[in-house]
């Protein structure tokens, strides 16, 4: 769902950086209508009919789905054998 905080295009850019060892400089071009800078979801309404308390930042979450990611490319491709 989301977390409540707000996380930027380019927070989420870095953090994968960081995370895959891959750090090449951000492509950034002009604005385009639509586009979206940053997020804030608000959780509240989740929380209070849910009782939804989020367990994973952000960090955490792509790091989780990154190494997800890893392991079933390397399934699909055969190198896990």
């Amino acid at each position: 769902i989301a977390v409540g905080d707000c996380i930027s295009i380019n927070e989420v850019y870095n953090t994968l950086c960081d995370i895959t060892g891959i750090h090449t400089p951000a492509n950034h071009r002009e604005d385009r209508p639509g586009d979206v800078r940053s997020s804030h979801a608000d959780i509240q309404l989740v929380q209070k009919m849910l009782d939804y308390h989020p367990q994973v930042k952000l960090k955490e979450g792509l790091v989780k789905t990154y190494e997800w990611f890893k392991e079933s490319m390397s399934y699909v491709q055969g190198t896990d054998r």
